[in-house]
């Protein structure tokens, strides 16, 4: 199944706020919050692990519109890993979920927050994700 998401990081200068679309195995109508976090969990790890796997020692030639991108991130890279370690992918389903709990996230389907994990969603509907990262405030008592 493709699902439609968007990643936002509250406090960051410049946002970057594209739609993006990911494959997770999943072909039925209604799915709990915690299964979406693990399968799209599983499909980055997978993702990634390949990657580590395929990569190759020769540096890759800059893509045409590398200077476009590097406007949109103001990151410079050559999409490169130099860590050759791969994912857990248990450990990192199990920081996800820590991580909803702790509240270091937040996500939205369409405009409705998702608020419990074994809160069901219907998928029918075909609304986009939104997965908002929270920053909290530090700061010192006067």
């Amino acid at each position: 199944m493709k699902i439609i998401y968007t990643l936002k990081h509250i406090g960051k200068k410049r946002a970057i706020l594209e739609e993006n679309e990911m494959e997770i195995d999943f072909n039925e109508q209604y799915i709990s919050l915690k299964e979406l976090l693990l399968k799209i969990v599983e499909s980055e790890v997978n993702r990634f692990n390949n990657k580590i796997l395929n990569q190759t020692d020769e540096n890759p030639l800059p893509k045409s519109d590398y200077l476009t991108l590097l406007n949109h991130t103001g990151k410079v890279g050559f999409d490169t890993s130099y860590n050759s370690n791969l994912e857990d992918l248990n450990k990192a389903q199990e920081n996800v979920v820590n991580a909803f709990d702790d509240g270091i996230f937040v996500v939205f389907y369409g405009d409705i927050q998702l608020e419990k994990l074994d809160e069901s969603i219907d998928l029918s509907y075909n609304y986009k994700f939104i997965f908002i990262r929270l920053t909290f405030l530090a700061g010192s008592i006067w």
